[in-house]
């Protein structure tokens, strides 16, 4: 069933929910054939916690698909009728630039930029729908519509059921995982959340700063002090920065050990 949709100052605000669009033949041979060079340059990057590096490498990747940022312009504007022909003429370069745009979205994401991520996964939904990256895409845009709507309980329950499920689907794609994990952490689903962190840290070793830095602040919010400040811990000596000291600082507070927290707390503000 097509997917209902309605543009909203340049957006897509998805008004309705169905089930995830079936991948096409195409989409379904992407899947089997797995990530190419450049993606697996990008995830070794990541496993190794090179984040900032593999950031620049999407980015010089994604210069190779010039129409593609006159597509994601013409969006943008609302120019849906010329966006879709000039789709429809590019369409091979989009579709080849769009798990690029994709890794561009989950990065941006993991950051928390939610309204930089939003615009770069339009793009990605709207190249194409069947792809993975397309699915997940339209996952985490359910998710932002939520945010802007009245929502419930259930609709919301539903939307991580479909991500979830994504990312169970296609289990060598920690990207998915990463997607689902970081918009537990944003809808405060601690429980769930910290165990998908704990997931895709079994395969990423050791993994963005990022993730250790976002599951740490699970575990603070479950009580987890502890295995929060080995988290921290981690998170400083691979980002040595104002939030990651913060971060550590919080956590030693909450385990009621002020004096290291008050160097911690030095060490951000300088």
């Amino acid at each position: 069933m097509v997917l209902l949709t309605a543009v909203l100052c340049g957006g897509l605000l998805l008004r309705e929910f169905f089930a995830l669009p079936e991948p096409d033949a195409r989409a379904a041979a992407e899947d089997r054939s797995g990530p190419g060079d450049f993606e697996r340059s990008v995830l070794s990057l990541l496993s190794s916690g090179n984040q900032s590096q593999a950031e620049a490498l999407v980015a010089a990747e994604i210069e190779r698909f010039p129409n593609a940022a006159k597509y994601t312009d013409m969006l943008a504007a609302g120019k849906t009728r010329e966006a879709e022909a000039f789709r429809n003429d590019h369409a091979d370069e989009l579709y080849r630039g769009q798990r690029a745009f994709f890794l561009q979205g989950a990065l941006i994401r993991s950051r928390f930029d939610v309204s930089a991520a939003e615009s770069v996964f339009e793009t990605v939904y709207a190249i194409e729908p069947k792809t993975r990256a397309g699915q997940c895409a339209l996952c985490v845009l359910r998710l932002y519509s939520l945010r802007k709507i009245h929502f419930s309980q259930a609709s919301v329950d539903k939307a991580f059921a479909e991500l979830k499920k994504l990312g169970e689907g296609h289990s060598n794609d920690l990207m998915l995982r990463w997607m689902l994990a970081v918009e537990c952490r944003h809808w405060d689903r601690d429980a769930e959340g910290a165990e998908v962190y704990e997931l895709i840290l079994s395969r990423w070793s050791p993994g963005p700063a990022l993730v250790h830095q976002t599951y740490a602040n699970l575990l603070d919010n479950l009580g987890c002090f502890e295995e929060a400040l080995v988290e921290r811990r981690k998170v400083v000596s691979m980002e040595p920065c104002r939030w990651s000291y913060v971060g550590l600082a919080n956590t030693l507070t909450n385990l009621k050990r002020h004096d290291e927290a008050a160097k911690a707390r030095a060490m951000a503000a300088k």
